[in-house]
Parts: C-alpha cells; sequence; structure tokens
C-alpha cells in the first residue's frame, strides 16, 4: 500500500538549546554588534546633519531669524523697527515643532529601514535624505 522509490534524505534532529535570544542564531555575535553599532552611528549623523543643514528646521528658524521685523526679535538685536508685523521667528518654530530631528526620531526612522517599513519624520535636507539614502542601500 505505499510507494518506496529508494530516496532518502537525512536531516538534523531537533536541537535542545531553546533559549530566548534564538532568532540571532543565524549571525555570529560580530554581525549583530556591528549592524548595532552602524545603527547608532547612523541615527547620531542623521541627527547631526539635520542640525547643521541650512534647509532643515534649524535651518529655517534661523533664516527666519535674520529677515524678522517684529518688535520683539528688533529689541533683541538692537535695532528698531518701526513696524509691528508678526514673528517669523515664532511662525518657523510653530511650523517646525512637529517635523523636528531629535535623536529618538532619527533612532526611529534609522530603524524603520532597518526592518523595512520606513518611518517619519523623514529629513527635510537634501543632505539629511543623502544620509538615509545611504543606510537604506547599507540595509539592503
Amino acid at each position: 500500500p505505499f510507494l518506496e522509490t529508494g530516496v532518502s534524505a537525512i536531516i538534523k534532529g531537533e536541537s535542545k538549546t531553546n533559549t530566548m535570544f534564538f532568532f540571532l542564531s543565524p549571525f555570529g555575535f560580530s554581525t549583530w554588534a556591528a549592524v548595532l553599532f552602524s545603527f547608532v552611528v547612523f541615527a547620531l549623523f542623521q541627527t547631526m546633519i539635520s542640525k547643521l543643514s541650512p534647509y532643515d528646521n534649524n535651518g529655517k528658524v534661523r533664516f527666519a531669524a535674520s529677515k524678522c521685523v517684529c518688535t520683539k526679535c528688533s529689541l533683541e538685536s538692537h535695532h528698531m523697527a518701526d513696524t509691528a508685523e508678526m514673528c517669523l521667528v515664532e511662525e518657523a518654530e510653530a511650523e517646525c515643532e512637529e517635523s523636528k530631528t531629535t535623536i529618538l526620531n532619527a533612532l526611529w526612522v534609522v530603524g524603520g529601514g532597518l526592518v523595512g517599513q520606513g518611518g517619519e519624520p523623514l529629513p527635510r535636507s537634501p543632505s539629511g535624505r543623502v544620509v538615509l539614502l545611504t543606510w537604506w542601500f547599507f540595509v539592503m
């Protein structure tokens, strides 16, 4: 009632070492350490680029501070303005508040790239986007 073809396969039996970190076993410790190290370095680099770039949120606020002519900003810079306009710095800070790049946001975005999901907020500056693109190529 059964067919025997003569072909057989030898497989290894079940391993008795079931640990909580069994999912880490495909790679060695040095590989996981390198991935974790690069994860942290890219997040720090992403934050640094975001803070230094004139096209990201901090640059937008600095540009608004240089162009603002409201009474408050004029008194701080010791220039007397004769118009009482809305403060450009406050507008820029309010606009940038939700998409601020902090180290936690950078860790979130870089970690999302590591697991193939992405994240928010994405960098606004071209230099920040290049850093994130480099990370995505590294992960692939």
